[in-house]
């Protein structure tokens, strides 16, 4: 008779538990890596709602410096509300645009993702002597949803 304490090899129970550990070792890993593919979509999406912001106060920039009055006229006291999706254009003004939010978020001009809305939020103080420029580009990751904001205060260069 042979005895069974002199073979070598795994028992099935082994095989077992060493395969449950390795399923749970992947599947957290899994779970980690679309974790962190999602925060990175996030943030690439939240670099370009970035840069549509600079790229609103420099063409507000812009505007201040070219004709003061154009933009205290297209500001009032409790906040006047413009929806800027599409490309800007040195040559754009102020008052190429209509008044109120924007209604969807279809993206601004023709770049892609088509996921954004830009708006722009001119509120002057009782005086007229300065005007506040609130930028907030916005959108929906998943079921949240996101915003950059950038606020500017400008004054005339008198």
């Amino acid at each position: 008779m042979t005895s069974h304490a002199s073979k070598k090899g795994f028992s099935l129970i082994e095989i077992l538990i060493f395969v449950s550990i390795i399923s749970v070792i992947l599947v957290a890993a899994a779970g980690y890596v679309i974790k962190l593919l999602f925060v990175l979509n996030v943030n690439r999406h939240k670099a370009l709602a970035s840069y549509y912001t600079e790229d609103t106060k420099a063409w507000l920039d812009g505007e201040r410096e070219t004709n003061w009055q154009t933009v205290v006229d297209a500001s009032s006291v409790s906040g006047t509300v413009y929806c800027l999706n599409n490309e800007l254009e040195l040559e754009d003004q102020l008052s190429d645009f209509a008044e109120g939010a924007c209604t969807t978020a279809d993206g601004i001009g023709t770049r892609v993702p088509q996921i954004y809305k830009r708006e722009l939020t001119l509120t002057t103080n009782a005086t007229q002597s300065q005007v506040t420029a609130s930028v907030v580009v916005s959108w929906v990751e998943g079921e949240k949803n996101q915003s950059v904001t950038l606020q500017t205060i400008y004054f005339p260069w008198y």
